[in-house]
């Protein structure tokens, strides 16, 4: 089992994928376009990914999570005290991989996919109240 950890700083239209190593040191970060990130992210040898809970972050994790990685989210005001230099795309990304090595990382994961009309197992009237078993 490998212990690379892939931190992605998720934006509109470039992202910036940073991968680190088994010693916690990021040996990749680079920028990638939206239609090549799941390209990039299956090609780099990691099972976990780490992003900033941000607007996007259910989208690509439901996106990584079909594709078999573990997907952890990670709150912003942990990730802002390992920003180290000025904030861009690139210090980020190394800012949100350190943040989820630390001991007492609030990592929520990521949701498990809900499809449509599997909400509840248990029959619904129009006002969201149980039916009794006939």
């Amino acid at each position: 089992m490998n212990s690379n950890v892939i931190s992605i700083d998720l934006a509109k239209n470039v992202f910036q994928v940073c991968l680190f190593n088994e010693h916690r040191v990021p040996i990749i970060n680079k920028k990638v376009t939206r239609a090549n990130l799941i390209k990039t992210v299956m090609k780099l040898d990691a099972d976990r990914i780490v992003m900033e809970a941000c607007y996007s972050s259910n989208y690509w994790g439901r996106e990584f999570q079909a594709l078999g990685k573990k997907v952890d989210l990670i709150p912003p005001y942990q990730v802002k005290p390992f920003v180290v230099g000025n904030k861009n795309d690139a210090n980020d990304a190394v800012a949100i991989g350190e943040a989820s090595y630390r001991p007492k990382a609030v990592l929520p994961g990521h949701p498990p996919l809900m499809l449509p009309g599997n909400e509840s197992l248990e029959p619904m009237n129009n006002y969201g109240m149980v039916l009794p078993d006939e």
